[in-house]
């Protein structure tokens, strides 16, 4: 039974394993920018989506959606990591002014980045299913 359950749920697993490396990779290189550069902090962000949106591409198309590297799959992968940009982004701007100031940026941008990278994870792992479903379905 507990086979069966792993089989069914493989693709979401290896979806969340590799989530969470990239996630680890976003927040940690996002908080090196925040805490080494000038740069604002959703510049920053924006740049740590982007390297991990271009690494989890590679790393879960195929061996999670099953997804062709077509022009249909590449328009959805784009828009919806583009989405995911502007709800993170939006998330973490909401969360970093509403904590207090006498928390440090460092750490008001590090609670921002989780929030956002947990409702991100899961808005667009369904979307991105549902769509390359439609997509599969019309090709058949």
């Amino acid at each position: 039974m507990e086979n069966n359950a792993l089989k069914k749920h493989k693709g979401f697993i290896i979806y969340l394993v590799t989530s969470l490396f990239i996630a680890t990779f976003e927040s940690l290189s996002g908080i090196f920018l925040v805490a080494n550069t000038n740069m604002p902090i959703l510049i920053a962000n924006t740049i740590s989506i982007v390297l991990g949106t271009i690494i989890h591409y590679i790393l879960v198309n195929k061996s999670v959606f099953k997804a062709s590297t077509s022009k249909k799959t590449f328009t959805v992968f784009l828009s919806t990591s583009i989405a995911s940009i502007l709800l993170q982004n939006a998330l973490v701007w909401i969360i970093v002014k509403s904590l207090s100031s006498s928390i440090s940026e460092n750490t008001r941008y590090s609670i921002a980045k989780v929030v956002s990278l947990i409702v991100a994870f899961f808005a667009v792992y369904f979307i991105r299913k549902l769509c390359y479903f439609i997509i599969r379905d019309k090709d058949k």
